[in-house]
């Protein structure tokens, strides 16, 4: 559950019977809603298959003129909802290797608070994305060139590589300090090494990150005047 105090910081563990989506009701829905679900998509790829990513990238031609009605369209879905599921059996109850499952969303929840919860989620989720993998280039995890990567899959997907304008950098990396990852009031995020490698941090998926180095990474998504 969400609360005051910020996203996903209640909840319990319960296994569904079984996950069942209709691809043709993705179709009522507006374009940009429909397009924020593809951040979760890239995000999937990101943590855990670089073909799948390509795959998402060599698809979005035809989900830009088609929406939901673009051919392939339910395979990748379905490649999403496997690698997911994968991570969770895998880890059940959010002990490790479950929480590559934030890549991106440490920033994200942290610009929904900010922003009173008025955006998309998948928007805060490219935006996160875009900004975690700069930290990850930043702290020597990944090699130069991943967050181009990144940030030009999101822009190809349609979705922002920018903050928000007027957002508070430093009112976002106070909102980070309450993630659910966050330990003794220290954020850590979940980074990647690469598309579709993670890095594994001895067991705990998530690494701490120097605010400096964040607030660093967040300027650089500032959306800059003409």
């Amino acid at each position: 559950m969400d609360t005051p105090a910020g996203k996903n910081l209640v909840g319990a563990f319960h296994n569904p019977a079984a996950v069942v989506i209709d691809p043709a009701v993705l179709g009522t829905l507006p374009l940009d809603v429909l397009r924020s679900g593809l951040a979760e998509m890239l995000k999937h790829g990101v943590i855990a298959d670089a073909s799948y990513f390509d795959r998402i990238l060599q698809f979005l031609p035809a989900f830009a003129a088609l929406g939901a009605a673009a051919p392939g369209f339910a395979p990748l879905i379905a490649g999403s909802v496997h690698i997911k599921a994968d991570v969770v059996a895998e880890d059940t109850r959010e002990g490790g290797l479950r929480q590559i499952l934030n890549f991106g969303h440490t920033i994200a929840h942290a610009i929904e608070k900010v922003q009173r919860y008025d955006m998309l989620h998948g928007d805060a989720v490219a935006m996160g994305m875009v900004t975690e993998a700069r930290l990850a280039e930043q702290i020597g995890l990944a090699p130069a060139g991943l967050a181009t990567a990144v940030r030009d899959a999101v822009a190809r997907a349609g979705l922002p590589t920018q903050l928000p304008a007027g957002v508070s950098v430093d009112a976002v990396i106070a909102e980070t300090h309450g993630d659910k990852k966050a330990r003794s009031g220290a954020a850590r995020y979940a980074l990647p090494r690469g598309i579709g490698e993670m890095e594994p941090a001895e067991g705990r998926w998530a690494v701490p990150v120097a605010d400096d180095l964040v607030r660093a990474a967040l300027l650089e998504q500032i959306p800059r005047s003409a």
